[in-house]
């Protein structure tokens, strides 16, 4: 078993969207991603991160993401489970991500609802806040839940998020190259400031609904 978690597309600094996480040890900190196939619901299986495929041991706190995995693919969901909650805003910048973040998995592990495969996509709904959707397997008790069915393409970039709003030009052209006409377009920010550095990558994975 291995040990072992941000918003739409507006311009944040290079440091500060995580300045609030506090690490929640559920053997480790939360904050990362994530491989392997997503698709519909995985069987509710009681896990905790730590009997997930969540691999943090570089960092100890964000995994690694292998963009081979995600660039480019193609993801049905079925009536999939996402706990959700709402990130507070001055303009973009979020004011209270890590705590929400940490709250989300508290819930999460003593629920033993992970699926195998981590996910959290962050819809920005506007300059004052955004919406936290953090994938499970099952509902979660005391937690607000969303069921997300569709098809979705992801597309990994990598940089500073100055260059969020070329991102989003980028996957627009992207998901027409495909064939596809583009919906609702959320953002799985990776790794945390820390982590970036450390790792010497700042990935985001754009997901967008397909038609």
């Amino acid at each position: 078993m291995r040990e072992g978690v941000r918003r739409g597309l507006a311009v944040f600094p290079d440091t500060g969207l995580w300045n609030d996480f506090v690490p929640f040890d559920g053997k480790s900190a939360i904050c990362g991603s994530g491989a392997g196939a997503v698709g519909e619901p995985s069987q509710a299986t009681p896990m905790k991160l730590s009997e997930t495929a969540y691999d943090n041991r570089e960092t100890g706190c964000c995994a690694r993401l292998d963009p081979e995995q995600w660039d480019g693919r193609e993801i049905r969901w079925v009536d999939q489970p996402f706990a959700t909650d709402r990130v507070r805003a001055l303009l973009h910048i979020p004011l209270n991500f890590g705590k929400v973040m940490t709250r989300l998995h508290a819930a999460v592990e003593a629920a033993e609802a992970y699926p195998d495969e981590l996910v959290w996509l962050s819809d920005e709904s506007s300059p004052w806040g955004s919406d936290l959707y953090l994938r499970t397997d099952r509902d979660v008790p005391g937690l607000t839940m969303t069921r997300m069915s569709g098809r979705f393409v992801a597309k990994v970039f990598d940089g500073p998020f100055k260059d969020a709003p070329k991102w989003h030009e980028s996957m627009q052209g992207f998901v027409k190259s495909r064939g596809y006409t583009s919906g609702k377009t959320y953002a799985w920010y990776t790794t945390c400031p820390d982590c970036a550095k450390k790792l010497g990558k700042n990935h985001v994975v754009l997901v967008t609904r397909i038609g």
